[in-house]
């Protein structure tokens, strides 16, 4: 399963964060401290942005969605956990 990072124009918007509770199933969404979240889905960057709603139809929810094959940096214990687990 393929980790994506989503960043949505807006992060504190509650329609979208009450979306990805709706769409993804629980432990597969990660919220990171500024907003992004880390999400585990099977598909491709596309199809998440489209489940997730970022398309024509709904022109008020705004994001980008990337892809990720590896990681590194400095962040919490919880960052590092999650993504081993899904990474694996």
């Amino acid at each position: 399963m393929a980790v994506f990072v989503v960043v949505p124009d807006n992060p504190s918007a509650i329609p979208f964060i009450e979306r990805i509770s709706e769409v993804i199933p629980p432990g597969k969404a990660f919220r990171l401290p500024a907003g992004q979240w880390m999400i585990s889905f099977e598909g491709t960057s596309r199809e998440l942005s489209e489940k997730l709603g970022f398309n024509d139809e709904n022109p008020s929810t705004v994001g980008v969605v990337f892809g990720i094959n590896s990681y590194w940096g400095r962040a919490s214990g919880d960052v590092w956990e999650w993504l081993s687990q899904k990474m694996a």
